[in-house]
């Protein structure tokens, strides 16, 4: 139901897994999304059969537990079809949701064949919420594409364009909502202050229904001259705000069970070698090691940490090259892929 042209981190995973399959050839994308309502599951079903009599399908890589676990279930009953579930974040959390969805959620997962995780953090969820599924729980993580091309001339543009100067530039990129933690990143800047933030800008790049306000808290705080509010950012301007920036902060959070399930935009500010800063919340873990590729904190240690990467450029300096090698040795899209093939193969 997330798959490209549809934009986000869950359509980025399957696009990636099919573009670098060890089987060339070998898997068929089947991408729908129906109206919710109760015919929607015939219509999958139906989709489902067509697609698996044409391409002589073996098994069965299912993208949301709900609602197309349950078609995938059926399917399996009836016909002896093997499937894999594949889970992210919020997925399994909104499939537990009520007693039903939690009935239906065991009998997908109890008879699946794998249990693909894309964090570490989903897969302990899944291991509280039945000790028998362990065994068939396997993580892989996101991969990371190459980084784009950034010409001189398009960093000047943005330089000119935001009237950055010489500035050295804190930069968070995501969607504006509140466990993004933008709110957070200004409280921190504020309780720098002036001093410390001399020659130092704040960038957020991104859109969302927190824009208006956070750009309030911004001017309450009398932060207007140290931030900008780039707006929502083309797939080239991406690579090029990364390059611009000295330090990468995106302090996700964990609210009400809404969590950031990896974060690959950590990975994508490694891989031109800048340095993260993040909370360890949610499946973040996964993508930043503290001391490693940035530094990961408790909320607590966040002005401290921020002020520490600030002051410490050969820090700075080290933690993106180590982040650099990570993401391209850990996080190759080819091996992750290898990954999941075998889980589904074993």
């Amino acid at each position: 139901m997330e798959y490209p042209p549809f934009k986000g981190g869950v359509a980025s995973y399957y696009y990636n897994l099919t573009q670098n399959w060890p089987e060339a050839g070998s898997l068929t994308v089947l991408f729908r999304k129906y109206f919710p309502t109760p015919f929607q599951y015939l219509m999958y079903f139906f989709d489902l059969r067509q697609s698996v009599k044409e391409g002589q399908i073996d098994q069965i890589i299912v993208g949301q537990i709900l609602p197309l676990g349950t078609v995938a279930l059926a399917f399996s009953l009836l016909f002896s079809k093997p499937y894999a579930v594949v889970l992210h974040g919020m997925d399994f959390p909104l499939a537990l949701v009520n007693w039903r969805k939690r009935l239906l959620t065991r009998m997908i997962l109890a008879r699946a064949k794998r249990i693909i995780c894309a964090n570490s953090y989903v897969a302990q969820l899944v291991k509280e919420f039945s000790a028998n599924l362990n065994r068939k729980v396997v993580i892989v993580n996101p991969g990371v594409a190459e980084a784009g091309v950034v010409k001189a001339e398009q960093l000047a543009a943005l330089k000119k364009k935001y009237d950055l100067r010489d500035d050295k530039i804190i930069l968070t990129m995501g969607r504006l909502v509140k466990r993004k933690g933008v709110d957070t990143m200004l409280d921190t800047i504020n309780s720098l202050g002036r001093r410390q933030l001399s020659g130092w800008r704040y960038v957020v790049v991104g859109a969302g229904p927190d824009e208006v306000y956070l750009r309030d808290l911004c001017h309450r705080l009398s932060l207007d001259d140290l931030v900008v509010f780039a707006g929502e950012s083309s797939e080239e301007d991406k690579w090029v705000w990364l390059e611009l920036a000295d330090i990468f902060a995106l302090p996700a959070r964990n609210m009400a069970g809404d969590f950031e399930g990896f974060g690959i935009v950590y990975l994508e500010a490694n891989l031109v070698g800048k340095p993260v800063l993040a909370l360890d919340s949610g499946g973040v873990h996964d993508a930043v090691v503290n001391n490693e590729n940035g530094l990961l904190v408790e909320p607590d240690e966040l002005v401290s940490a921020l002020e520490r990467l600030m002051d410490d450029a050969e820090l700075r300096q080290t933690l993106g090259q180590k982040g650099q090698m990570r993401a391209q040795v850990n996080f190759n899209w080819k091996n992750q892929a290898q990954k999941f093939y075998t889980a589904l193969n074993s």
